[in-house]
């Protein structure tokens, strides 16, 4: 087997494991925090990050802080209105930035990438 073929089964395998954790993950519970803390846990321990959030779209449209690893729990429950159109994984460093206060925490924060939490073809959450 060659090696660039041993090195996209390993990728395969990683991304397949990854899916399996995450079912298990949603599997596990009913309580939405606990879920959304393991699912954000498993996300930071696959991509090697010391912090990451994991934002719920409300009832106004508003995206509020439910997980956050890395932050201070002060900010649990802050809300943000998103601007930017998120239908696939970004880097935040593509995001056009137009005084969008969502757009300007992942700055603040050293984030780097965000993706989207996709139901019904309905941007539900953002991780």
């Amino acid at each position: 087997m060659e090696n660039t073929e041993f090195e996209n089964l390993k990728i395969r395998y990683l991304e397949l494991t990854s899916l399996f954790e995450t079912n298990k993950i949603l599997n596990a519970s009913l309580d939405l925090r606990a879920i959304l803390n393991n699912l954000l846990l498993t996300s930071m321990g696959r991509l090697m990050i010391g912090q990451g959030v994991v934002f719920i779209r409300d009832e106004k449209s508003l995206y509020k802080i439910a997980a956050a690893k890395g932050f201070s729990p002060g900010r649990l429950g802050q809300t943000f209105f998103v601007e930017t159109a998120l239908e696939t994984p970004l880097y935040i460093s593509e995001m056009p930035c137009k005084g969008d206060q969502f757009c300007q925490f992942l700055k603040e924060n050293n984030l780097q990438i965000v993706v989207p939490i996709i139901s019904n073809g309905r941007l539900i959450g953002i991780l």
